[in-house]
């Protein structure tokens, strides 16, 4: 990963348009202690940094960073996070690990009670959505040092995380859009089980994925999409049990289950909810459906679109010999799903 280091730098770079998806990352911690190319660096002393740029080191558009609620003030943090970040935590150098910046709720080393840091993000574009990542580590204690990290946009989301230890737990925020000005705010402060006698709480880095949320690039945002991994613009919908026609493996056939479930057990292209020979329509071929189709034959209760196993149009004793070859692997078709053409 190629980064370039944003403090003390003279920028030629060329602005670039953000692309479907960027990473921003944002080292908190001391002045000494700074991470290298691609990484934006905040430090005690840090109150705006412009521009912000990617981890190949490109200006992000024209975004900016603003502290705008100060962390500890007087004096440098110390330097006892994490020198060994394992787990999720292991994609991040020690650089950006092993510092942070805090706060705390009571005065403390001369200044009085910082409950809440604070920086904003601004320039951002604001049809893209953003995911957060957050770490911080506080070795050697033994006890709660949890922070929240409340991410402000047109959408609100928050997270907690124990910095007590920590080498390998990251938080994570996901699909946050900016406000219509383009500005995101992050917020942290002690998480509620945070049991430090000052509310020690820690922010060490950031990691910021900026993309179109739109993984097919039919349009549609993958919140909204009802099938978010196959372009479907016209979001057809046959059976409206929210799963596109292009992905749904029942497309005129309505999930019963709710959120609708998609699956195709046996691989055959036919969906579960829709098996050929599943008479009691519960989305499986079992010993039931026997009972069931013979039930059936004896004009006890009627049959199911989905009791033919042979695509003749017809509930019988052979259905029952089809769906018991359905449930030993066997394939099953019926008039709804007859066999694919040659």
């Amino acid at each position: 990963m190629r980064r370039l280091s944003l403090l003390g730098f003279a920028y030629s770079a060329l602005v670039a348009v953000p692309c479907a998806a960027q990473t921003l990352l944002f080292d908190f911690g001391r002045t000494d202690l700074q991470s290298g190319p691609g990484w934006n660096n905040v430090v005690p002393a840090t109150t705006l940094i412009s521009p912000v740029v990617d981890d190949s080191g490109t200006v992000f558009g024209s975004t900016q960073l603003a502290i705008t609620d100060t962390f500890f003030q007087t004096g440098e943090p110390s330097r006892l996070g994490s020198e060994a970040p394992t787990g999720d935590a292991s994609a991040f150098p020690v650089s950006a690990t092993d510092d942070y910046l805090f706060g705390h709720t009571v005065p403390f080393a001369g200044a009085g009670p910082n409950p809440l840091g604070q920086f904003t993000l601004s320039g951002l574009d604001t049809s893209l959505i953003y995911d957060f990542t957050f770490f911080a580590s506080r070795q050697v204690v033994n006890d709660t040092r949890e922070a929240r990290y409340t991410v402000r946009g047109a959408t609100t989301a928050s997270v907690v995380l124990n910095a007590s230890n920590n080498d390998s737990e990251v938080a994570v925020v996901t699909g946050v859009l900016p406000d219509a000005s383009g500005a995101i705010v992050v917020d942290t402060e002690p998480g509620p089980a945070n049991d430090n006698g000052s509310g020690f709480y820690y922010l060490g880095l950031v990691q910021v994925i900026a993309s179109s949320g739109d993984a097919d690039q039919d349009g549609i945002p993958d919140a909204a999409d009802n099938c978010p991994a196959d372009p479907n613009p016209l979001q057809a919908d046959a059976d409206l049990d929210l799963l596109g026609d292009v992905c749904d493996h029942c497309p005129d056939w309505p999930s019963m289950s709710q959120p609708p479930v998609n699956g195709d057990f046996d691989g055959n292209g036919i969906g579960d909810e829709c098996e050929c020979g599943d008479q009691t329509e519960d989305g499986l071929v079992n010993v039931i459906d026997l009972l069931s189709i013979n039930s059936v034959i004896f004009e006890v209760i009627p049959a199911s679109p989905l009791c033919d196993t042979n695509n003749d149009d017809v509930c019988d004793v052979r259905d029952i010999l089809g769906a018991n070859a359905k449930i030993f692997g066997e394939e099953a078709y019926c008039e709804r799903y007859p066999p694919p053409a040659p």
